[in-house]
């Protein structure tokens, strides 16, 4: 006597979907805004005016820096007044990329940071990336 076992699946997208898989989905989100938390650290911070300005597109998909200066940071090379060559430079004054590296400090201090500076979002994942994978499996299985 043969059995016939029918199984029906949903699609993948349907799975994916159903995960919060997809772009903007709840895993999108709560993976961005774990690495928002452990970029935290790695940010260029003075007074904490960069780093707090941070926001997460409502879709999840993206970190933006809202201040002035963040494109400057985030490449991390001083730029000086084309006329001067300083970094202090009048109020609307043009300055110009130079191949320097910048030095970041911990807040109040004269120490170099060893974490703090250019592409701190790249390198907050990169050392994190284990640890963000394993919190966003924890997420999408419902172990958070």
């Amino acid at each position: 006597m043969a059995t016939k076992i029918t199984i029906e699946f949903d699609d993948a997208k349907t799975i994916a979907k159903n995960h919060g898989l997809t772009p903007g989905g709840s895993a999108q989100k709560f993976f961005t805004n774990e690495l928002l938390r452990v970029s935290d650290k790695y940010t260029p911070m003075e007074v904490g005016v960069l780093k707090n300005s941070a926001t997460i597109a409502l879709d999840g998909t993206f970190i933006q820096y809202n201040t002035p200066y963040a494109r400057y940071h985030w490449y991390g090379k001083l730029m000086v007044d084309q006329n001067t060559g300083s970094s202090y430079a009048p109020k609307d004054t043009q300055k110009v990329l130079t191949t320097k590296d910048m030095t970041y400090y911990e807040p109040g201090s004269s120490v170099p940071s060893p974490l703090r500076g250019s592409y701190w979002v790249q390198r907050a994942y990169n050392d994190n990336k284990d640890t963000l994978l394993d919190s966003l499996e924890k997420f999408i299985n419902g172990n958070d």
